[in-house]
């Protein structure tokens, strides 16, 4: 069985769902399907749109890479 792990890029065929593991909880994992800039990026630069995908359904998921980081390719202004 996979065990997910943040920066684990997934796809979920089931869903027509693939994005990088943003969270991994014990209830749940999140998986980061799209950002987007904010206006005005003082705290925060992206917004994030997340998936759940609970317990019960991780064996679903199939890893395709890794990233060492969600910070990669990540500039700061």
């Amino acid at each position: 069985m996979y065990n997910p792990k943040e920066n684990d890029y997934v796809v979920w065929e089931q869903q027509n769902i693939e994005g990088w593991i943003y969270h991994v909880g014990t209830e749940y994992v999140t998986i980061e399907v799209s950002t987007s800039p904010m206006p005005d990026p003082s705290l925060h630069q992206k917004y994030h749109v997340l998936v759940l995908c609970y317990r019960n359904q991780i064996d679903q998921l199939i890893k395709t890479k890794s990233r060492k980081s969600k910070y990669e390719n990540y500039e700061r202004t």
